[in-house]
C-alpha cells in the first residue's frame, strides 16, 4: 500500500492503492499543461463541447438561426426527438456530429441491460438515431451513494474522440466517442463485457470511492454528479464527497472535494480536501478555468461553502470565499440561513459569478448570488465583493449564469429569471416562470432559454427588456419537467426533457431561381428543369405545402408530383427507396399503355416512364429512379412555397 500526500491546505495524508505519478512522468504533464495554460487556452477551447460551452463555463453560445417557436403536433420546426430513460439531468452536449446525454435505464436500449442503471446515451446529431450506450450497475446498497432511478447525472466534456463523466458509481471515466463502431477496442481498459455496436468503448476508469474514499451523498438531487473539465492533459472533476444519510457527519472528511488526474491515463497527480468536516450536506458543483491578470486558476465551490480559486498544476490554494455570511446557520429546509453550492461557477472580465442554495428537496427560502473580485490572495471575504444580491431580492438557486454584452442572466429556483447589469448589479427585468427551475438560463443567437419543472421553455430577446419587462417571444411546453440546460449547434437547439431529446431546427424555406417555373426554387426540387403538375388545372388540392400550381407534369398516381420527378412508387411521399426500385424491376419491359405495374401489378404502367418517353419501361427510367433514389419525390423540403391560384387551392 502506497501513501499519497494530498495538496490541500490542511497537509492531510490519506492511504489509497492508486500509486504515486513518477516524477518524471509529473514533470511532462506540468510542461505541456504550461504551454497550454499560457498560450493555447483558446485553441483549446475550440475543440471542446462541456456543461457551460467554454472553460469558464458561460451558458453562451454563438450558434445562429435558432428557433423562438416550434410545434410538437405539426412538427414545425422539429427536426428530430428520441426517447430517453424516465429521468434526465445530464447533458445534452453536442461535438463531432453526436449528442451526449446522461439518464437511467428505463428506456432500455439493450435487453442484456434489466433494470436499474446509470447510462450515458450518445446519438446522431443530424438524424437522431441511436448509436450507443455506457451502461453502469447501481450499488446494491443504492441509497447510501445512488439514489434510484437517477442514472448518470454528469454532464461530459468532450476533446477530440474522448469523452470524460462521472459515474452513478462515483467513477471519473473517459470513453472513445466512436464506440466500438471504428473497429477498435482502446485502452488501456480493453475489459468491456459488451464489446457490440450499441455499447461503449472505455478507455480507463478511476473509481473514486475505492481509489479516494470519497463518500458522495447519495439522495434524490445527490449522486455523483460532477461534470468534469479538462485543460491541457489534466480532467478536473467533483468528487461527490458530503454527509452521511443521516445528513449530519461527515464520514470521510480527509477524502477530497476535487481532483486532478491526467486525462489520457487516468493517473491521479493532485486532490484538494480542505473542506474536511466543514462539508454542508454534498459537494456537487464544477470546476471553472480562466486566466486573470495573467494568473490561470482553477475555480471550484466546495461543500463548506466556500469558493476556491486554485493553481491548475499544484492544486494550491490562490484565494478563497465564504459565500454565505458569518451570522448563517445550516439547518436543512426552509428555516436554514446558511446553504451550500450547487450551481456552478462563471468567470467573466476577472470575476467570478456564483449563487447558493440547497438541494430543491429542502424548499425556497433567500439565497445569494455574488459577484466575486478574482484577483485577490489568501481569504477575499472581506476584500472581494464587486457587488452582491440577496435576502428577498434573490432565492436559493441551483442554476448557473449566462452573460454577454455585460448582462448577466441567472434563475432561482423559485422559477425567477433575472437580467442585471454585470458591473453593478442594476436590475433589468424579472421574470416569473411559476414553477421550480433546476436548468440554467442560455444565451444563443440573440435569445435567452429557459427551461422549467413544469416542461415549458421559455424564450426570451436577449437585452435590457422595455419599461422594465422582458421580451418575451415565446413559451412552449415540451410535455415533461426540463432539468437540463440546452445547448446549440449549427442551427440547431438540443433540449433534453425529464424523458426526450428533442433537436429544434428552423424550417428551412425555399428561396432564388425557379428554372422551369413550377413555384419550387432549383434549390428544393429534385425536378428543377421539369414542370410538377398543374393541380388547379387538374381539380387537385394540394397534399403536401410544396405541391405547385404552376408547370404541366402528368401526375398519374395524382400524389402532386409529376411523373418525371416522383418514383416514390409505394406512396410513402417521405424518400425513394429500395421499396420503390422494387416496383419498378416489377414493371421492366412493360409498355407504358398497359395497367398492371408495379410490385403488385395493380398500378397504373405510366407513372414509371420517369423519362417520359411514351414506350417502353426500362433502362433509362430506371437511371432516373437512381438519380432520385434517397430524396424526396418532387421537391426536396418540406416547407417549400405553396403558389396556388386554381381551383381546389
Amino acid at each position: 500500500m502506497h501513501i499519497i500526500l494530498r495538496s490541500n491546505a490542511q497537509g492531510h495524508e490519506h492511504p489509497s492503492s492508486q500509486s504515486r505519478t513518477t516524477e518524471t512522468r509529473w514533470a511532462a504533464v506540468c510542461v505541456v499543461a504550461l504551454l497550454v495554460l499560457q498560450g493555447g487556452g483558446a485553441a483549446a477551447q475550440s475543440g471542446q463541447a462541456m456543461f457551460g460551452n467554454t472553460w469558464s463555463r458561460n451558458m453562451v453560445s454563438s450558434a445562429t438561426g435558432l428557433p423562438a417557436t416550434w410545434n410538437l403536433e405539426t412538427g414545425e420546426n422539429v427536426r428530430w426527438s428520441q426517447p430517453l430513460g424516465s429521468q434526465s439531468y445530464a447533458g445534452p452536449v453536442v461535438f463531432g456530429g453526436k449528442v451526449f446525454v446522461g439518464t437511467n435505464n428505463e428506456g432500455n436500449r439493450n435487453p442484456n441491460h434489466v433494470g436499474d442503471r446509470g447510462v450515458l446515451m450518445a446519438f446522431d446529431e443530424a438524424t437522431g438515431d441511436f448509436l450507443w450506450q455506457s451502461v453502469h450497475s447501481k450499488f446494491p446498497e443504492a441509497k447510501l451513494h445512488d439514489w434510484p432511478l437517477q442514472g448518470v447525472q454528469s454532464t461530459p466534456v468532450i476533446e477530440g474522440d474522448r469523452l470524460w463523466y462521472v459515474s452513478n458509481r462515483a467513477e471519473l471515466v473517459c470513453i472513445d466517442t466512436e464506440g466500438f463502431r471504428d473497429g477498435e477496442n482502446d485502452g488501456p481498459f480493453n475489459g468491456e463485457p459488451d464489446t457490440s455496436l450499441i455499447e461503449a468503448d472505455v478507455v480507463w476508469s478511476y473509481d473514486l470511492i475505492g481509489e479516494l474514499d470519497v463518500f458522495p451523498h447519495g439522495d434524490v438531487f445527490g449522486n455523483a454528479r460532477g461534470s468534469p473539465l479538462v485543460v491541457g492533459d489534466l480532467v478536473y472533476a467533483s468528487t461527490g464527497n458530503g454527509v452521511d444519510q443521516a445528513h449530519v457527519n461527515v464520514p470521510i472528511p480527509y477524502a477530497p472535494s476535487l481532483v486532478a488526474l491526467n486525462k489520457n491515463t487516468g493517473e491521479h497527480v493532485w486532490d484538494d480536501a480542505t473542506p474536511d468536516e466543514g462539508i454542508l450536506h454534498g459537494t456537487w458543483s464544477n470546476p471553472a478555468y480562466a486566466v486573470v491578470q495573467g494568473r490561470a486558476m482553477v475555480v471550484f465551490p466546495e461543500g463548506d461553502g466556500w469558493v476556491r480559486a486554485f493553481d491548475p498544476l499544484t492544486g494550491a490554494i490562490l484565494w478563497e470565499f465564504d459565500a454565505n455570511p458569518k451570522d448563517s446557520v445550516w439547518r436543512l429546509g426552509g428555516a436554514g440561513t446558511r446553504n451550500n453550492i450547487l450551481s456552478t461557477p462563471v468567470i467573466y472580465d476577472d470575476k467570478v459569478y456564483i449563487g447558493v442554495g440547497q438541494e430543491p428537496e429542502h424548499g425556497e427560502a433567500p439565497g445569494h448570488f455574488w459577484v466575486i473580485d478574482a484577483t485577490g490572495e489568501d481569504d477575499v471575504t472581506d476584500t472581494a465583493v464587486v457587488w452582491h444580491r440577496g435576502g428577498e431580492d434573490f432565492n436559493r438557486t441551483i442554476s448557473t449564469a449566462a452573460i454577454k454584452d455585460d448582462i448577466v442572466y441567472i434563475a432561482d429556483l423559485s422559477g425567477f429569471l433575472y437580467a442585471l447589469n454585470a458591473q453593478n448589479g442594476q436590475l433589468y427585468w424579472t421574470y416569473d416562470t411559476f414553477a421550480a427551475v433546476w436548468s440554467s438560463p442560455f444565451l444563443a443567437d440573440g435569445k435567452v432559454y429557459l427551461g422549467d419543472e413544469d416542461g415549458d421553455l421559455a424564450v426570451f430577446r436577449e437585452g435590457q427588456g422595455l419599461n422594465g419587462q422582458p421580451e418575451l417571444l415565446s413559451e412552449n411546453n415540451l410535455g415533461a419537467a426540463i432539468y437540463a440546460t440546452p445547448v446549440a449547434v449549427d442551427g440547431t437547439l438540443f433540449v433534453a426533457t425529464r424523458n426526450r431529446l428533442f433537436a429544434f431546427g428552423e424550417d428551412e424555406p425555399c428561396a432564388g431561381t425557379d428554372t422551369d417555373s413550377d413555384g419550387v426554387p432549383d434549390d428544393c426540387d429534385n425536378c428543377s428543369s421539369v414542370f410538377n403538375p398543374v393541380l388547379g388545372t387538374l381539380g387537385q388540392s394540394p397534399r403536401q405545402p410544396f405541391q405547385t400550381t404552376t408547370g404541366g407534369q402528368l401526375d398519374s398516381d395524382a400524389d402532386g408530383f409529376g411523373n418525371i420527378c416522383d418514383a416514390d412508387f409505394d406512396g410513402v411521399g417521405s424518400v425513394v427507396g429500395g421499396v420503390d426500385l422494387g416496383h419498378l424491376l416489377g414493371s421492366f419491359n412493360k409498355d407504358r399503355s398497359s395497367t398492371a405495374c408495379g410490385a403488385a401489378s395493380d398500378q397504373r404502367c405510366e407513372e414509371f416512364d420517369l423519362d417520359n418517353s411514351g414506350q417502353f419501361i426500362g433502362g433509362s427510367d430506371l437511371g432516373r429512379a437512381f438519380q432520385l433514389f434517397n430524396n424526396a419525390p418532387g421537391p426536396k423540403c418540406d416547407d417549400c412555397p405553396l403558389t396556388c391560384e386554381g381551383p381546389g387551392c
